[in-house]
């Protein structure tokens, strides 16, 4: 083990703002939510309706996301469909259909008025390719069936995955924290500008997380290379093992708990310092 100071802060995550006042920028367009009521671009959307989704089982790799509502999707279990629902809101009562291009649901327009998919829930096949992104909304994953692999992106929002085998991982937030629980992997690359990030019961090949200001907490953790790089915030490792490990901090404390056995380990650390705790 050794320990040496550090001179890296991780720059925090920018996103894109708007032009309007308390809004996000969702897929080109401006997206306001205010008393209840959605608004595009600043034309008010106050109908909607969930609209079912016809997932064929063969889809590669499905692209879901929503401005300001939940995200909430599961993999189906062997010989179940996939039954997805997209939250649809509109200008007119009644208005838009929703399609699938290239993977992703896109809602269009009938005849007038502005339309909008915000919101998805329900359960995709198992095994395909999933890009979940929200703007202010919660992404949260089950996927007890598998993936071929997940990408998840938020704004401000958190970002909750259970389950898998997931294949590689990238998730990447603003202020919202990141779980993983229960999941096995192959690369898992969480990068947070605010919030923290959790693992907990899970196994990967290679775990990179990255924070501006938010805690790392890993729980039951086995890797084989275990990279952290924080600028503010603490880590905790409770019962985590991995062959080589590189914790890089600007000014939190590492705190080693319970059996955890970071191998051939590399400390780089501003102020912060690097503690035991001893096993129960």
């Amino acid at each position: 083990m050794s320990v040496r100071p550090s001179r890296l802060v991780p720059p925090l995550l920018a996103f894109a703002g708007c032009g309007f006042p308390g809004s996000v920028e969702f897929d080109g367009v401006s997206v306001q939510a205010e008393n209840g009521v959605v608004s595009v671009d600043g034309v008010a959307l106050p109908h909607s309706r969930w609209v079912p989704l016809d997932v064929p089982a063969d889809v590669g790799a499905l692209k879901l996301g929503c401005a300001t509502r939940e995200l909430q999707v599961a993999t189906a279990g062997p010989g179940e469909p996939a039954r997805l629902e997209v939250q649809l809101f509109s200008q007119v009562e009644g208005e838009g259909v929703v399609a699938l291009e290239a993977g992703k649901f896109v809602a269009q327009p009938t005849a007038a008025g502005r339309v909008l998919a915000n919101g998805v829930r329900g359960t995709i096949p198992a095994g395909v390719r999933l890009h979940a992104y929200a703007g202010t909304g919660r992404v949260s994953v089950g996927a007890a069936h598998g993936l071929g692999g997940l990408e998840a992106d938020n704004g401000t929002g958190d970002v909750d995955v259970a389950g898998g085998p997931l294949g590689d991982v990238r998730i990447r937030n603003g202020t919202g924290s990141s779980r993983l629980d229960g999941a096995t992997a192959g690369s898992v690359v969480v990068k947070s500008g605010t919030g923290a990030v959790a693992v907990t019961g899970s196994s990967c090949v290679v775990l990179e997380a990255e924070s501006g200001s938010g805690s790392v907490t890993l729980t039951g953790l086995a890797c084989e290379r275990l990279d952290l790089k924080l600028g503010t915030g603490d880590v905790r490792l409770d019962d985590c093992t991995a062959a080589r490990s590189h914790i890089q901090s600007g000014t939190g404390d590492v705190t080693q708990a319970g059996q955890t056995d970071l191998g051939q380990a590399e400390f780089d650390l501003g102020t912060g310092q690097v503690r035991r705790e001893p096993a129960p």
